[in-house]
């Protein structure tokens, strides 16, 4: 076998000493521990000792304290740390801030409604947040309604006692709304409230009457052609 040049550059190969230099005088093969061996496995290069090595490869069967070695290896060393981050993931999922918060208590007030036309009183329970008529149709109660978006005065109603915020109500004039008109299908309780169902001509005429008082309405035959061209 030929002696390994007096190189100081790695091979890509493991280099492993001979085993006559492990039998050499200069290191006792008795004085050669497992973490020695190891040190020298790691620190070996061409002419390092300064005598023949040889390269030893995957083909090649290992040495025996190579084996040895391997084998003192702590090879459950990272299980503690896999089992200690899982209990920690654990942890943060338990802690972490996902919850919803309790949703803030809306205030509610009980509404009492006189049906003049079926002669029934109906007595239920509003949020604020809340149109008066659809919650009483989500309690089964019937109130008389049309267009369901304020447009109308079907479900017009004369305020008794409390208050009714009604900012979309578009189918009563504001001075019928002063003097206590409201429209159950937009309107939201501010407190405990008592009304009483109108006849909806009635309040029509509130609002319109005095108009078709003062006089005939002229006729716009060109409004009327221009219907009956769309037909």
């Amino acid at each position: 076998m030929a002696a390994c040049p007096a190189a100081t550059t790695y091979v890509p190969a493991l280099l492993l000493p001979s085993p006559s230099l492990l039998s050499s005088p200069a290191i006792p093969s008795c004085s050669l521990t497992r973490p020695k061996a190891l040190l020298a496995l790691r620190r070996a290069r061409v002419g390092a000792h300064g005598g023949p090595c040889r390269l030893w490869r995957g083909g090649d069967r290992s040495p025996n304290f190579l084996t040895g070695s391997a084998t003192s290896l702590p090879l459950s060393g990272r299980r503690p740390a896999r089992a200690t981050r899982t209990r920690a993931s654990a942890s943060e999922l338990q802690q972490a801030p996902g919850a919803a918060a309790p949703a803030a208590t809306i205030p509610t007030h009980k509404v009492t409604v006189h049906d003049r036309e079926r002669g029934v009183v109906h007595e239920f329970v509003v949020p604020q947040d809340q149109y008066i008529l659809h919650t009483a149709e989500a309690q089964d109660i019937t109130l008389p309604f049309a267009c369901r978006h304020g447009c109308c005065t079907s479900c017009a109603v004369r305020i008794k006692s409390g208050q009714i915020r009604q900012p979309e109500a578009l189918g009563i004039s504001a001075e019928l709304r002063e003097q206590g008109y409201a429209l159950l299908c937009v309107g939201y309780p501010s407190s405990d409230v008592e009304v009483e169902t109108q006849d909806e001509d009635e309040v029509y005429w509130l609002q319109f009457g005095r108009y078709f008082a003062r006089g005939p309405v002229d006729r716009d035959d060109y409004a009327l052609e221009l219907a009956m061209g769309d037909e």
